[in-house]
């Protein structure tokens, strides 16, 4: 991502600190991709963009992230309109579809469950 590039939704840190944890968490929106960036103060921690459908899907996501840190006790500690030149990470995530299981798998699956518990039971 280029340096000084304008965020549809600004960079904003929280930070929670405490007798066992010190970690951080960042969040930012650009385009339709939130983009979340979280680990141990001192780290490069992790990255994980998600892609909306517009823009403003992706900021309600970003508000919705943001108010469920600050109910877990994070507090802010820094809010930036422009990505650091030092983060690089993806801002396009492809779309891939969940995974389906056949319905014989399913219940072949659910009646050795049955046969199992049986077993258990009549021990």
């Amino acid at each position: 991502m280029p340096s000084g590039k304008k965020l549809a939704y600004a960079l904003r840190r929280f930070e929670f600190t405490d007798s066992r944890s010190n970690k951080y968490w960042e969040v930012w929106v650009d385009g339709c991709v939130t983009t979340t960036h979280w680990g141990k103060i001192g780290t490069a921690g992790s990255y994980q963009p998600k892609s909306f459908g517009n823009t403003t899907l992706a900021i309600s996501h970003a508000i919705k992230m943001v108010k469920e840190k600050l109910a877990k006790g994070y507090r802010e500690v820094s809010v930036t309109s422009q990505v650091p030149n030092t983060i690089n990470v993806p801002t396009t995530v492809a779309y891939q579809p969940p995974e389906t299981v056949p319905q014989n798998t399913v219940e072949q699956n659910n009646g050795l469950a049955d046969e199992k518990q049986k077993r258990a039971f009549s021990m």
